[in-house]
């Protein structure tokens, strides 16, 4: 072989030049970034590029409701307390007038004489100083007497004090006093008509008064206590709209 003659491409010993590398291709024939591949060489499918976060997902504007005013803080105490106090006002009255009639129609029971007699008749009653006995009178307005037989005493009662019960209307005479326990005996005489005159023995009426107290202090309790509530609820409901009042400014 010559010094001119080109060394075999195979040739470990041979060095290469740049006479040796083929022309470079026009500007338009080179590759660019996202041409394909030149023949020969392996193809590399292109990989989206990778986000290290999801891209965020916006959806349509939130549409926001208008809130409603807060709720006006509530005054204390409630009316509720009046109505109550009231309502126990007129459980009171209720209770008052229903014991002042039971007194009533109670107290006229027993006060109705237990023994009766006609005028002109020796009557016989069994009588306890412990109980107290009245003289009822009977009958047309006429004069009458009356006397014990015994050791009992008749005195004259002061004041007009009538009951009627059965359809007969009795007069209040005396009230009489014993000495103890035992049978006594009484005369009672009138002018005129002695046969429509009618006498008896029974107790004083005093389920009336009883009755009447018990009314009156039922009554009077009831309406302190719905009077007393009314004004404490008004007073303090005042000192509390005053105290709510700077707060809603």
């Amino acid at each position: 072989m010559t010094a001119d003659s080109p060394t075999p491409p195979d040739d470990p010993t041979r060095r290469v030049s740049r006479d040796d590398l083929p022309p470079a291709p026009p500007p338009w024939q080179q590759p660019g970034p996202y041409s394909p591949p030149p023949q020969g060489l392996p193809q590399y499918q292109q990989q989206p590029p990778s986000y290290p976060y999801q891209p965020a997902q916006y959806g349509p504007p939130r549409q926001w409701a208008p809130q409603p005013p807060p709720p006006a803080p509530r005054v204390r105490p409630s009316l509720w307390w009046v109505g109550g106090a009231w309502a126990i006002a007129v459980v009171c009255v209720a209770v008052g007038v229903g014991v002042f009639f039971s007194g009533v129609v109670g107290g006229i029971t027993s006060a109705a004489p237990s023994r009766t007699f006609v005028a002109g008749e020796t009557a016989t009653v069994r009588l306890d100083p412990a109980q107290e006995a009245v003289l009822y009178y009977s009958g047309p307005n006429t004069d009458y007497s009356c006397k014990s037989l015994g050791a009992a005493r008749l005195e004259r009662a002061g004041g007009s004090q009538t009951i009627t019960l059965n359809g007969l209307t009795w007069e209040r005479l005396a009230t009489i006093t014993v000495p103890s326990a035992g049978d006594y005996q009484f005369l009672c005489t009138t002018g005129q008509e002695q046969g429509a005159s009618r006498f008896g023995i029974g107790a004083p009426l005093t389920g009336v008064v009883s009755g009447t107290g018990m009314m009156l202090i039922l009554c009077g309790a009831g309406l302190a206590v719905g009077l007393a509530t009314t004004i404490l609820v008004v007073v303090r409901r005042r000192a509390a709209r005053r105290r709510l009042l700077p707060s809603r400014m």
